[in-house]
Formats: C-alpha cells, sequence, structure tokens
C-alpha cells in the first residue's frame, strides 16, 4: 500500500482507494483512522474473480471486500464506483450484500453510496 497526498486548496481531504482484489484491509483501516479523510472512494475492483459460483456473490464468499466497505462506512462517508472488469460487479451482484453495510444504498448506474 503506498500513501500519496495531494493538496487542493479548500477542497476536502479525501482517500481514494483503488483496485484492492480482496486484499486485507486492515492496513487500509489503519491508514484511514490515522489520516481522518473527509470522503472515502473508492474505486476499481474490490473483489477478486469473475462470476458469482453457486448463486453465493464473491462480496459474500470474500469477506475483505465487506469488511472494506464497513470500515470505511464508520470512519467517513463513502463512495464506491463499481469495477466492472469483473464481470460480477453489478445491481443484481451487490443489492444482497446491501443490508451487510451500514447506511448502503445503490445509486443509478451501479454506484454505491456508503454513508
Amino acid at each position: 500500500m503506498i500513501d500519496s497526498f495531494y493538496t487542493i486548496p479548500g477542497a476536502p481531504f479525501l482517500a481514494h482507494l483503488s483496485d484492492l482484489h480482496n486484499r486485507d484491509y486492515r492496513p487500509v483501516k489503519k491508514s484511514l483512522l490515522r489520516h481522518k479523510p473527509e470522503l472515502i472512494c473508492v474505486t476499481g475492483d474490490i473483489i477478486y474473480g469473475t462470476m458469482p459460483e453457486n448463486d453465493i456473490s464473491p462480496l459474500v464468499a470474500q469477506p475483505n471486500a465487506l469488511g472494506l466497505l464497513s470500515a470505511c462506512a464508520n470512519i467517513a462517508p463513502t463512495f464506491v464506483s463499481l469495477a466492472i472488469t469483473n464481470g460480477c460487479s453489478t445491481r443484481k451482484t451487490w443489492t444482497p450484500c446491501v443490508p451487510r453495510v451500514p447506511s448502503c444504498s445503490i445509486t443509478p448506474g451501479s454506484s454505491m453510496l456508503v454513508s
């Protein structure tokens, strides 16, 4: 994990997380808690894999993904832009997981706001 900082006068302090691929979220959570962002933006692939297997969403089968989103939601409002490269990041895949993440809703265009 690489922490990079850029300052834009007048802009909120935000954290941008990208392509985590179901990695252990605890180092990311530690960094977020240390830097206290006002907003968290998650882009790219959160999970590792392709299509759901046996009707089980990869988001459920790969607990680091939901753990990351829950950790982010407890730190700051979080916006997630769902990647399509895995082929499973669709509203159908995410919708069953929404109740597992606090204050989560899926917006049109397969984006998600976690606040």
